[in-house]
């Protein structure tokens, strides 16, 4: 009985010592409203970019599409040495380089527009 009297009694003083309001006052951010915001017209405000992306290679094998750290993969798909591979690409806006990696040898592509045109070797 000791045993649950003395878990029964944390729980009240944990609960009673828990729940205290504080009085410290908050700082004020102060009032602001989208109208007071002044943004550049020429601000980008999109997160996303478009690409069309078109590959050839001599060899077959599994291309990704991956982030310029190469951490993160943006497509993967088979590549056939028979036809050219065509694909629609969302990425972050903020990638200025992706790697293409094809059968384990990477190529680093630098964005220019919306199209990335590459022919492995």
């Amino acid at each position: 009985m000791k045993p649950y009297l003395m878990g029964l009694c944390a729980v009240i003083f944990l609960l009673v010592s828990s729940c205290r309001k504080s009085d410290l006052p908050l700082p004020d951010p102060g009032e602001k409203s989208t109208e007071q915001i002044s943004v550049s017209p020429s601000f980008n405000w999109k997160t996303t970019q478009h690409l069309d992306v078109n590959l050839a290679s001599p060899l077959s094998g599994v291309v990704f599409i991956l982030s310029s750290d190469g951490k993160k993969c943006y497509h993967k798909g088979f590549l056939s040495n028979e036809t050219d591979y065509s694909t629609k690409l969302s990425i972050p806006s903020y990638e200025e380089e992706v790697q293409l990696m094809l059968n384990g040898i990477r190529y680093t592509y630098k964005i220019a527009g919306n199209r990335i045109d590459h022919q492995f070797k």
